[in-house]
């Protein structure tokens, strides 16, 4: 025998069984579905109208960009999309951290929606 090992009257424990789809993986997925969704089809058009209504900042009644600072250029690669509504990387990212948010609170909220074994 080893030193220090002691024989234990408790079993090993059971085997953990992994699910490959559970209740709370499915409202994660709803709500990021709806939340995307919202924000492609519903709220993409409003807040694009906002953007351009407000325009870009200036200083001393020109832009930032026409004064010249060249750091006040957007990024091309952020804003690109094959999307013909233009819903683009930072609208998936934005929009589905709120569908993940929305998921967990209702999933916080439904106190059987994770099971404790």
């Amino acid at each position: 025998m080893p030193w220090g090992w002691r024989p234990t009257a408790n079993p090993p424990p059971a085997p953990q069984v992994t699910r490959a789809l559970t209740d709370s993986m499915v409202t994660i997925s709803v709500a990021n579905a709806v939340m995307l969704g919202l924000g492609r089809f519903v709220f993409l058009p409003y807040q694009r109208d906002r953007v351009a209504s407000a325009g870009l900042p200036e200083q001393n009644g020109e832009t930032h960009l026409a004064a010249g600072d060249r750091l006040a250029e957007e990024a091309s690669f952020l804003m690109t999309t094959n999307d013909p509504a233009g819903f683009n990387l930072i609208d998936v990212m934005a929009w589905g951290a709120l569908g993940h948010a929305l998921g967990f609170a209702v999933l916080a909220a439904n106190p059987t929606a994770i099971p404790f074994q």
